[in-house]
């Protein structure tokens, strides 16, 4: 396809501002799947270099892989993200073992009944997501929250989340196809654009069945991650597509988790991290004082640098960085 002009910086990359632009001026269509695919295929490569603050000589060069929406290095970060969140959530906490079955986790999907067009919808589900659960704390309390977007087959966005209550639980009853459900789902529906689904939480595992797998499972693997399989960095039907081109194109994160769930994990990161970190006076360091990092740019202008601008020993040393730095 002869993607247009307008889209593309001065030296070829597509990027997502002139992406915008082009939409206001000429509409939705199926192109920008296209440009998503052409972007994200596009691979580019960040040059650091780690210099002395006294006399700004560079003593270490580190050239990475960009992570991109739906790349193998935005996929291997996103699975290494939720492998260690796991490990929070490794006790068998049933709460369907205690008498009167009893839960302060709640599944909640949220649909669409497209009345917008798909842009319009894009744009107005994270206000409208924000106002849902204003609602529910004035209920009930303190919520923490692990959500994600999903797109529908026809574009559309909905929203899965896990909620985490603090001051409430809820009685529960099993419906006629085995699934649990809570009393009171009515005090849930106060969403403005379409079907509330709620199921109980049984066990702290179910996390994952319900929610998390929904990052991945826009890519092929994405089961991988409960597994511990590795990751093949392939999309995963044309939904999965959809989710992938619509968070990049309305610049939406693919999943948040509140603070509450956030603390407990950044300890994990940090416990496992110190034995890398420098001490000075009993205080963590996380970067030594008489070094700062220094991007660089391809041409002086550019911030990231194609395949074809890296020399081959440069190159070579990209593809032998670890994705994670």
């Amino acid at each position: 396809m002869n993607f247009p002009p307008e889209i593309f910086s001065e030296n070829g990359r597509i990027r997502l501002n002139r992406i915008l632009e082009y939409l206001e001026n000429y509409g939705f269509s199926d192109v920008y799947l296209e440009l998503y695919q052409k972007w994200v295929q596009t691979d580019e490569f960040i040059i650091l270099e780690k210099c002395d603050d006294e006399n700004h000589k560079p003593v270490e060069t580190i050239i990475a892989k960009c992570a991109k929406r739906g790349n193998d290095v935005y996929l291997y970060r996103v699975k290494k993200r939720i492998r260690e969140f796991n490990k929070l959530l490794s006790a068998e906490l049933d709460f369907s073992k205690s008498r009167n079955y009893k839960t302060n986790m709640l599944m909640v999907t949220l649909t669409n009944d497209q009345h917008d067009d798909i842009p319009t919808s894009w744009k107005k589900i994270g206000e409208a997501w924000n106002r849902y659960m204003t609602n529910l704390r004035k209920k009930y309390g303190k919520i923490e929250v692990i959500r994600t977007w999903e797109s529908t087959q026809a574009g559309y966005p909905h929203i899965h989340a896990l909620l985490l209550f603090k001051e409430q639980q809820f009685s529960t009853f099993q419906d006629k196809n085995g699934k649990w459900r809570i009393l009171g789902k009515s005090e849930f529906e106060n969403w403005e654009y379409g079907f509330v689904d709620v199921l109980a939480v049984k066990a702290i595992k179910a996390v994952y069945f319900y929610v998390l797998k929904y990052v991945v499972k826009c890519l092929k693997g994405g089961d991988d991650v409960i597994k511990g399989l590795p990751p093949q960095g392939e999309t995963e039907g044309e939904g999965g597509l959809k989710t992938l081109a619509y968070c990049w194109l309305f610049r939406k994160r693919a999943f948040s988790i509140s603070k509450g769930f956030q603390s407990a994990l950044d300890d994990l990161i940090v416990s496992k991290h110190n034995s890398n970190l420098e001490v000075e006076n009993g205080q963590v360091l996380l970067a030594p004082k008489k070094y700062f990092w220094r991007l660089v740019k391809y041409k002086d202008v550019f911030s990231t640098w194609l395949a074809d601008e890296l020399s081959e020993s440069a190159y070579a040393k990209a593809l032998n960085t670890q994705l994670t730095n």
